[in-house]
């Protein structure tokens, strides 16, 4: 190797070095705030994962975690900016990107993305209400009492330990996994566009439920039983020609549970018994 080479692969591997070195940097924020009685959470995150705990008290605490994405300068953190307003009852967080003169022109042109993630691990009081909407990235809720909406681009959604009366999940690119006990006046809607909708509910639940999926199947150990009124036990078929549906109720009924994806199948607990779902002739 010559020794013109040589230098060449020298300043190569300080350069890769220095990227890796880049993209391993973090920059993390923390703050804690008395939340009121039936407050509410809303968190809106472009890219990064996001993950809110219940717990007892009326501490909110916010940990903030921004990572480079790529080999990209350590100064693009200090760009991005995370938000923290009360708003009544509300507290609501998002990361804002502050972009330069270059950046803001490759965004026009649809070419620039946000060179840094930031992942939220969060805190909050066990009967507050939490809405989470997020670009990119998956979500986690665990433990919590208060009315819940997630809604992601693309990224996976799990909610364990969740015993809300409201919840409602929407991901266009992902699955969607809930763990929890539905009340007997609730109502929970799941919906993926494509990805797997399953759920975990405790032995002898009732529940009604409206179930869709162009291409998938619902698989359930509970026994359903097809229809309505006095309709139970025929097949109704409301949506259109392709599409595979199904409505039904389990165990008397009581909550009212919507699922629904295009390229997914469907599930309720582990342990499930096949159901084709009824297409329209």
């Amino acid at each position: 190797m010559t020794r013109q080479a040589s230098r060449s692969a020298f300043f190569a591997i300080l350069l890769t070095g220095a990227a890796a070195a880049a993209a391993g940097q973090t920059d993390e924020l923390v703050r804690t705030l008395q939340m009121e009685p039936g407050g509410r959470l809303e968190l809106d995150n472009f890219n990064g994962e996001t993950t809110v705990t219940g717990v007892d008290g009326d501490e909110l605490t916010i940990r903030a975690t921004k990572r480079l994405v790529g080999p990209e300068s350590a100064e693009e953190l200090d760009r991005v900016e995370i938000r923290i307003e009360e708003r009544g009852g509300r507290v609501v967080v998002e990361p804002r990107y502050r972009r330069s003169f270059l950046q803001s022109l490759g965004n026009l042109f649809g070419g620039a993305s946000p060179r840094v993630a930031v992942d939220f691990t969060v805190t909050v009081p066990r009967r507050a209400g939490v809405t989470i909407d997020s670009f990119a990235g998956d979500v986690a809720v665990e433990g919590v009492e208060g009315e819940t909406r997630v809604d992601v681009f693309s990224g996976d959604v799990r909610l364990r330990a969740v015993e809300s009366q409201r919840v409602a999940v929407e991901t266009f690119s992902g699955s969607v996994t809930f763990d929890g006990a539905f009340a007997d006046d609730g109502r929970y809607e799941f919906e993926s566009y494509s990805g797997d909708v399953h759920l975990s509910i405790p032995e002898g639940s009732g529940f009604e439920i409206v179930a869709e999926s162009f291409s998938g199947k619902l698989r359930s150990g509970f026994p359903i039983r097809i229809g309505a009124g006095e309709r139970a036990g025929e097949t109704a078929v409301v949506f259109g020609q392709g599409s595979r549906s199904l409505r039904g109720v389990a165990a008397g009924g009581g909550a009212r549970v919507t699922l629904s994806t295009f390229s997914g199948d469907l599930s309720i607990d582990a342990d499930a018994l096949e159901i084709d779902l009824v297409a329209e002739r």
